[in-house]
């Protein structure tokens, strides 16, 4: 608004000079003539909103009627276009000297867009605004001050037609429309494409049509949670579809953007004003964002946009059940357990069939099943959990594959694996498309079998009945042995579907040795059918009790207790008589006599066997199988064969003890139980035996121990490398013999190079903790504490070994396990001057420094916080500081923080760039080093000497040639860089410019161009000095570059640029000089001085212009602009508009 009243002054002033010498009586001339011309058009237009294109024609004609203000439109000109004669239509006059459109019978064609000046002029005039240099006027008064602010810029002047009153003051708001769109475009403003210009012929008037000015929306989509969806196929960024409205409330839909794959869309053709989208259709895989996104939209400008969404995902929670899969109940059998199997749980980011899994699973886990034969996935172990924007564990759209690894106590384990897929439904982050699969198992079952025979004569006994009792259950099941003194209960028997359970009720002389017999291993009624492919008796601990009968009686009655654990496996009872046979016991020990060992490539196990009632002298063999506690199954050595040894065995005595020595590849057993199960035969006989998989005497232990390596501060995976950092290494174990005493023993290994992390002192960062466990099972810590001030940018793995003894049983050194990685971020900053990019900023305010930071060793798609801090490097004075909050896509990259300084007062300065970088308010990187150029700035300075360039004192002789040497010391500029410094003189006592004997201001100025950062210019002033004796003059100095200062130096109390003017010496007339007079003008001169004569000349040129302008004009009314006539070749103004009547 202050500008337009500039404007307008100097228009009036400009004005009223036109009038005193006849300029307004000749423009009056002229735009009658112009507005004759533009009395031609003719023709009628209707509405059209579209933007014409290049080679599109059309025809034109003067509204005579039409309204432009206080002017007259049949000469004035009012155009519209013949098609249209709505707001839409309105054309404007670019040629006011040449001939209009003629009656609307000539035809235009569409040159193209106006140019930059002419389209911010119809975007801000008439029909676009009617409010003009802040004045609000009516269409027509628009109209007029638009047309004549394209005039203006066409270089065809109203001004000097002698306008007054309400005209004059619309001219004044069309130039000041017309500056200001010049303006705009020197600042470098973009077109707005807000107006076309239409070409006839080149004896005819160009026409300027207006359009709206419109501008358009780019639309950047991302993904809020880049860790899930990042690699998914599952997930998409195409199809979004936003609708963008008129109103806030979002009821007038004016567009749509639609997202292309890499998440970006647009729409153009908008008028300018401001506008609200809002996703109506979601991305696939993605839910629908109920944002609102505010758009203000320029006129020839694109306005960006971002919106985040976020990732369908499933919430975790049943992984999987288990069932019995006799009964299809999550209730075990027998002492069977459906707790403790394990399952592997492999994630693939897409959707896949189970035959065309990757080789590779995105993220792995593993979980267990609870007492209720259940898993989740929230105690699971492995990789990390992927997790929602509120924390929540979750899992993306993709597939689920699912296979056991472990079956639980008494069941075999399932085979095959299990897919499911979690795909995208509804609208809502969340979705419920996870189907939890149920695995059924089978529980092992067994057999067992017997003889029964007469102590002593080994006669065998026929009809003798057994009690087979579940220890579990309490269920139990009657057997008879037949006419051999065999029984069994095994379908290969007697068929378990046979007469089943039949001598349970019977009784002596009823008894059937032929009935099969059948354990449900349930108690109460709930039971199975009996199957005979599997064996009678599930997994559990059985006592088989001899019963009286006729056959058995005055014999002592026998009972033995025998566990079913082998699936599909007869245990044989052998021989059951009166005497007491031979018996074994065993005890299963690793290297150094314990019941552990390391899961190694080869490993050495000894069983002692101890035995009683054998014969002294015969020969016996002893057999041993080693079994996997979990799962009864023999384990395998790496051929896969099972692991057995024999040893052949002649007592000398009827009891002692013998060996039998086992070795295997153990790589695979961590966290695994073995047991040795023993047989002693003779003659192909088995005549006792040990295969008890509780017996924790027979049982080695192979230990596993897992680490989660954090920083002590925060429980993170991220630290700061400082001189005092802690980690803490909790060490999760398992399979412990408890209440001995295990050492652990941790190093911290660098994860690029393998090495171990030193510290300060150069030493290998280690640690120690000695734990007695209560329970084989449980959690330890590892503490390690050292200098990381060296660790910026590495990672650190921690490397754990269990040991007993001095004896190492277990490790866990794997470079690879996050869970065992803790990460220190690295920042290097690079300050510069934001404004060219050098490393200079100027000694005045408004300065701006960027600092790129330059990041290492982040977790991508985090939040982190770069805070700033920009310092004076003298002082250590906080000048201003700064933040940015980044989320980088990947673990290395830049990132810039912006600081605005006043930098006054600080010329010759160094100011440097400090950064912290923080995740969730704790500082996890840091760089501030004031001695490091690459964080620093420098301003210039300058410091000036001021003295007499005749001897170089700082006193000068008062004369009328006086020089002055100023030499400039410079410092902090860009060498290679053209500067310029420029000095005044100014008294020293008033502060007031010196003048010179013409009454100038004395200065001075040398171009130079800098060959280092620091150096010297010379400034020399020169300047009549005769009136200035006694007085001190000071040489106030400034250093420009593009016209723009980048240090000053000027202070009336410095000395060194200060210099002293002192009286001239008194001296002695020579004789020449004494006769006086020569140097006179004498009477009769004819000197003449230039100036007078420049003036006089100047005047009479002005005059005879004067003359020249005035002419002759039609009796018109004198309130009417009178328009001078163009070419004489031309058209006759005066007749411009007799075609319109």
């Amino acid at each position: 608004m202050k500008t337009m009243k500039v404007r307008g002054r100097s228009a009036r002033r400009a004005l009223k000079a036109w009038r005193r010498d006849g300029g307004a009586m000749r423009m009056q001339t002229l735009a009658l003539s112009v507005a004759l011309v533009l009395s031609q058009l003719l023709g009628a237009l209707a509405p059209t909103a579209a933007h014409a294109a290049t080679g599109d024609t059309a025809y034109f004609y003067n509204d005579t009627s039409g309204d432009v203000g206080p002017f007259n439109a049949k000469t004035f000109g009012a155009y519209q276009r013949t098609d249209d004669a709505s707001a839409s239509g309105v054309a404007y006059c670019m040629d006011g000297e040449l001939e209009g459109p003629g009656l609307g019978k000539v035809t235009y064609t569409c040159e193209g867009d106006a140019d930059t000046v002419l389209g911010y002029i119809v975007a801000n005039g008439y029909p676009n605004q009617t409010t003009i240099g802040g004045r609000a006027l009516s269409a027509g008064e628009a109209r007029a001050v638009t047309q004549m602010a394209i005039w203006c810029h066409r270089g065809y002047d109203l001004g000097k037609q002698g306008l007054s009153g309400e005209k004059l003051d619309l001219y004044e708001l069309g130039v000041g429309l017309c500056r200001e769109a010049e303006a705009y475009e020197a600042s470098g403003g973009a077109s707005l494409r807000c107006g076309t210009v239409w070409f006839a012929t080149a004896d005819r008037q160009r026409m300027l049509l207006t359009s709206v000015p419109t501008g358009g929306v780019e639309l950047v989509k991302s993904s809020s949670n880049h860790e899930v969806t990042d690699g998914n196929g599952s997930y998409s960024l195409a199809g979004a579809v936003y609708t963008v409205y008129s109103d806030e409330a979002c009821t007038q839909a004016v567009a749509t953007i639609t997202t292309d794959a890499d998440g970006r869309g647009s729409v153009v053709g908008l008028r300018a004003g401001s506008y609200w989208a809002r996703e109506t259709t979601p991305a696939s895989g993605y839910a629908l964002s109920r944002d609102v996104i505010t758009l203000s939209v320029e006129a020839g400008r694109t306005t960006k946009a971002t919106a985040t969404d976020a990732p369908q995902t499933n919430p975790l929670g049943l992984v999987l059940a288990k069932a019995d899969a006799e009964t299809g109940e999550a209730s075990p059998l027998g002492a069977a357990s459906l707790a403790g199997a394990e399952f592997e749980v492999r994630y693939y980011a897409g959707q896949y069939d189970e035959g065309g899994l990757p080789e590779d699973a995105t993220r792995t886990w593993t979980v267990t099943t609870g007492e209720d034969g259940t898993a989740d996935l929230s105690s699971a172990t492995g990789d990390e959990l992927y997790r929602d924007a509120s924390g929540n564990a979750v899992v993306p759209l993709g597939t689920v594959a699912i296979r056991e690894t472990r079956a639980p106590e008494g069941y075999k384990a399932s085979v095959g694996t299990f897919v499911t897929h979690v795909t995208a439904e509804g609208t809502s982050e969340r979705v419920s498309t996870y189907a939890a699969p149920t695995v059924s198992e089978q529980v092992r079952r067994g057999d067992l079998e017997l003889v029964k025979a007469e102590s002593g004569s080994m006669r065998r006994l026929a009809g003798v009945p057994f009690r087979i009792t579940s220890a579990t259950t309490g269920e139990s099941h009657v057997i008879v042995t037949d006419e051999n003194g065999q029984a069994g209960t095994a379908a290969s028997w007697n068929a378990h579907t046979s007469r089943t359970n039949a001598n349970d009720s019977a009784a002596e002389g009823s008894w059937d040795a032929s009935a099969g017999v059948w354990f449900s291993g349930a108690a109460g009624s709930r039971g199975t059918a009996p199957d005979d492919s599997k064996g009678a008796l599930p997994y559990d601990t059985y006592t088989v009790e001899e019963l009286p009968c006729t056959a058995n009686e005055g014999l002592r009655l026998v009972s033995a207790t025998v566990k079913v654990s082998r699936d599909a496996t007869t245990v044989d009872l052998g021989t059951v008589d009166d005497d007491e046979g031979p018996r074994i016991a065993t005890t299963l020990t690793g290297k150094g006599g314990e019941h552990l060992a390391e899961a190694a490539g080869k490993v050495t196990l000894t069983d002692e066997v101890a035995y009683e009632n054998l014969v002294p002298g015969q020969e016996y063999e002893l057999s041993g199988t080693l079994v996997d506690r979990g799962t009864g199954e023999a384990v395998t050595d790496g051929d896969g064969s099972p692991v057995t040894a024999k040893t052949k065995l002649v007592p000398k005595l009827s009891s002692g003890k013998a060996k039998v020595t086992f070795e295997l590849d153990a790589s695979g057993l961590a966290g695994r139980s073995v047991v040795a199960f023993e047989e002693l035969s003779q003659g192909g006989t088995t005549v006792a035996a040990h295969a008890d998989v509780d017996d924790g005497g027979q049982t080695v232990l192979f230990p596993r121990i897992g680490t989660t390596a954090t920083d002590a501060e925060d429980g993170s995976h991220e630290a700061a490398a400082d001189g005092d950092v802690t980690i803490t290494d909790e060490v999760v174990y398992e399979n412990l013999v408890p209440g001995k005493e295990y050492e652990l023993a941790g190093t911290l290994m660098d994860r690029e190079t393998g090495e171990a992390v030193t510290g300060a002192d150069g030493r290998a960062v280690t640690s120690t903790t000695r734990l007695t466990p209560e329970s084989g099972s449980g959690t330890a810590e590892v503490t390690f504490s050292f200098d990381g001030s060296a660790l910026a940018g590495r990672t650190v793995v921690a490397f754990e070994t269990l040991s007993l003894g001095g004896r190492e049983y277990a490790a866990h050194a794997d470079l690879s396990d996050q869970g065992q990685t803790v990460t220190f971020p690295s920042i290097r900053t690079t300050a510069c001057d934001a404004s060219d990019g050098d490393k200079v900023i100027d000694a005045a305010p408004g300065q701006k420094v960027t600092d790129t930071v330059a990041y290492s060793n982040l977790v991508p798609g985090a939040t982190y916080r770069l805070t700033g801090r920009l310092v004076d490097r003298d002082s250590g004075k906080e000048l201003a500081t700064a933040e940015a909050e980044i989320a980088p896509e990947s673990a290395t990259g830049t990132a810039e923080v912006a600081f605005d300084v006043d930098g006054s007062g600080l010329e010759g300065g160094s100011l440097v760039c400090t950064e912290e970088l923080s995740r969730d308010g704790k500082v996890v990187a840091a760089h501030a080093d004031l001695s490091d150029e690459g964080q620093t700035v420098s301003l210039p300075g300058i410091h000036t000497t001021a003295t007499d360039a005749e001897d170089g004192d700082h006193e000068a002789t008062a004369s009328e040639r006086v020089r002055i040497t100023d030499r400039v010391e410079w410092s902090g500029l860009v060498a290679g860089r053209e500067y310029t410094v420029s000095g005044t003189l100014v008294d020293g006592e008033t502060g007031d410019p010196v003048r010179d004997g013409d009454g100038t201001p004395v200065t001075a100025s040398a171009t130079f161009t800098a060959d280092a950062t620091s150096g010297s210019t010379d400034v020399t002033f020169e300047f009549d000095g005769s009136s200035l004796a006694g007085r001190d003059v000071v040489a106030f100095e400034t250093i420009t570059h593009e016209g723009k200062t980048v240090a000053t130096h000027a202070d009336l109390e410095d000395e060194g640029q200060t210099v002293s003017i002192t009286e001239a010496p008194p001296e002695t007339p020579n004789e020449e000089e004494s006769k006086g007079g020569e140097g006179l003008p004498q009477t009769g001169d004819n000197g003449v001085h230039v100036a007078a004569i420049a003036g006089l000349c100047a005047a009479a040129g002005l005059s005879l212009a004067g003359a020249k302008a005035l002419r002759r004009h039609a009796a018109h009314d004198e309130s009417e602009m009178r328009i001078e006539r163009g070419p004489e070749s031309g058209p006759d103004p005066l007749r411009g508009g007799e075609d319109d009547e």
